[in-house]
């Protein structure tokens, strides 16, 4: 593991990361803390402004939903009237683009 990774990990809390890696230029971190991905009180923004690079949280995919179940969640919660044309699930980043 790159140096940085290593520095960037010991600012955020070690059970927290389930794992880390470079992404192109991006350092991408993995939770399997759903509220920690939810809501990690800045510890991410920080991490950003103290080592000046880019770096992104995601579900780690052990607790991201099935696709299926994903979708039929998203047409439950969005109304019909919001004329949805398509759903697009991006597995690899964890996104999911209506």
């Amino acid at each position: 593991m790159a140096d940085i990774l290593k520095e960037i990990l010991k600012e955020l809390p070690e059970d927290k990361i389930s794992d880390a890696g470079f992404e192109g230029a991006n350092i991408v971190l993995y939770t399997k803390d759903k509220d920690f991905f939810l809501d990690n009180k800045g510890m991410i923004r920080e991490a950003v402004n103290k080592f000046k690079k880019r770096i992104e949280l995601r579900p780690d995919p052990d607790i991201v939903m099935d696709e299926k179940d994903a979708e039929a969640e998203i047409e439950n919660i969005i109304p019909e009237d919001a004329g949805i044309a398509n759903i697009f699930f991006d597995p690899e980043r964890s996104r999911v683009i209506i």
